[in-house]
């Protein structure tokens, strides 16, 4: 009976531990394997004004950075990004498959809990990252570390259109289960929208960071005057880095390390420039990169050169140039970017292509955050497989050939359909602004009355323009421009009134039809009303 009694109490003791495991905390309250949306963004949200603001920071007490306090956070509810290689926000959007679910990329989708990249550069690649919550009441915000000024805060997403939000993301760490049991060091509260009056996209810095900013491009590190190479400081290097991020976009980690990454930007920097390119930061290159930032900084405005409103049928271009003041920014980097790539795209030297039916906004962004916006309308294209407007459209409605094509008319009346490299159609149909012409051997359009092609008769204008669906000269014209109808059309002067007929027996009745260029219409009878 003893034995029975151990036994009994050994199974218990061991059910007791096998149900318990799940809902221990074995890391000393850094987090578990799962947890709910709403213990992230409470966490997350003690920490708001807690956390100060550090570029590189990954620690909640001393300091983080916007992906640093992403990172940190997460890592308390059981997922490590450092573990798995990522760090930056970058490294957050081109790994997403490895954390998360993506959920699209606007305002819309936001969760409680879930990541959110934003602030592209014209590369499309995020500069900002935090975490996603509803107030209460129910309004979409963002808890991030926002700057060194602001700190750690929460912010309205009203302020984030459709081309500022790269993705947001569901990390996989969010499940349902309950028993993560990690507690930030504030209480938490959620603020009213209407409360929050800063505009996150453009933090809030004192005088004195604004000017360094304006005219140090490697801020915060000190501004460098000489040159600067392999054995010179960490501090100077990262000055250099920091001003080739901030002048040429090149995408630099700060590490205070000259290794082939930035002596390759260098390089891109002094050709683009005119100095010598050999990758080396000479003099002359770093003073050269504080002009062109204080020029950068200094534009008041920018100016599309097409200020109303435009209208693209899908697969046309066009291309938008935009200019500067005052005169002495003139030459300033401009960023093209669109407010939805399914609408339009657009390149680096603002080129729009129209992708698909809707409104769309291009914005040219200077240097400094200055920018002007362009609404585009984006119409339903039905040019397919024909030319409009001098342009080629496929199959699909896209235009693919870069040369524009156009009439030209011999001394003797002839007529060409051509384009600048000397090519012109020959010995084949075309589509043409919706009409179709067709090409002899020798490339002139044939006009002018009836002619024969692969064994069919057909009518053409004075100008080539294939007639269809109508009758001239007695014979009806099918939809695509064939005679194959053998009855000949006549009109007959009856007691009722004019009829149309033809030799098989057939009249028109209730409709409208084309006869030698002009419409008429029958009615129930088939007298001709208008006639």
């Amino acid at each position: 009976m003893k034995n029975i009694r151990k036994t009994i109490s050994l199974l218990l003791i061991v059910a007791f531990i096998i149900t318990s495991v799940p809902f221990m905390n074995f890391n000393n309250g850094r987090g578990v394997e799962a947890a709910t949306a709403n213990e992230i963004v409470q966490d997350a949200q003690s920490w708001v004004q807690v956390t100060p603001y550090s570029y590189g920071g990954i620690d909640l007490n001393k300091g983080c950075d916007c992906s640093g306090f992403v990172c940190a956070i997460m890592k308390r509810h059981g997922l490590d990004f450092i573990k798995m290689g990522i760090r930056d926000c970058w490294d957050m959007r081109d790994n997403i498959s490895k954390y998360g679910v993506y959920l699209g990329n606007s305002v819309d989708v936001v969760q409680p809990g879930c990541i959110i990249l934003t602030n592209p550069d014209s590369k499309g690649r995020p500069g900002h990252v935090g975490i996603g919550a509803i107030d209460a009441n129910g309004n979409k915000m963002m808890i991030h570390a926002s700057n060194s000024t602001r700190g750690t805060v929460m912010d309205s997403l009203k302020w984030y259109g459709v081309s500022q939000i790269v993705a947001v993301v569901r990390p996989n760490i969010i499940n349902g289960v309950t028993y993560s049991n990690v507690k930030g060091p504030g209480k938490v509260t959620l603020p009213d929208q209407d409360s929050m009056v800063t505009d996150p996209t453009k933090p809030v810095y004192t005088p004195e960071v604004e000017n360094a900013m304006k005219t140090n491009p490697g801020h915060p590190f000190t501004i460098q005057t000489e040159k600067i190479t392999t054995s010179s400081s960490s501090d100077a290097v990262k000055w250099l880095q920091q001003a080739l991020n901030t002048v040429m976009n090149s995408g630099l980690t700060v590490d205070g390390a000259y290794g082939p990454l930035t002596k390759s930007a260098v390089k891109a920097f002094q050709k683009k420039y005119s100095i010598k390119a050999n990758g080396k930061a000479s003099k002359a290159t770093v003073l050269k990169l504080t002009e062109i930032h204080i020029k950068n900084m200094a534009v008041t405005s920018v100016i599309i050169d097409h200020e109303e409103d435009d209208v693209l049928e899908e697969g046309q271009s066009m291309t938008l140039d935009a200019t500067v003041t005052p005169a002495t920014s003139e030459g300033a980097a401009i960023t093209w970017t669109t407010s939805n790539e399914k609408l339009a795209k657009v390149s680096s030297k603002g080129v729009v292509t129209a992708v698909s039916e809707g409104n769309v906004v291009i914005i040219a962004t200077a240097p400094n955050g200055v920018k002007k916006e362009k609404n585009l309308i984006i119409e339903k294209s039905w040019h397919k497989s024909e030319w409009y407007n001098g342009r080629y459209y496929n199959k699909k409605g896209k235009q693919k050939r870069k040369l524009s094509a156009t009439w030209t008319v011999t001394k003797s009346g002839k007529r060409r359909f051509g384009d600048s490299s000397g090519w012109y159609a020959k010995k084949k149909w075309l589509r043409i602004d919706g009409a179709y012409y067709y090409f002899s051997k020798k490339g002139y359009a044939l006009t002018n009355g009836w002619h024969r092609v692969n064994g069919y008769w057909y009518y053409f204008t004075e100008s080539g323009e294939r007639l269809e669906k109508q009758w001239v000269d007695g014979r009806y014209l099918s939809s695509d421009g064939k005679q194959e109808r053998r009855a000949l059309g006549f009109w007959e002067d009856t007691e009722e009134g004019w009829m149309f007929k033809d030799t098989s027996g057939w009249y028109a009745k209730n409709k409208t039809i084309k006869i030698d260029g002009v419409r008429y219409k029958f009615n129930n009878k088939g007298i001709c009303t208008n006639r």
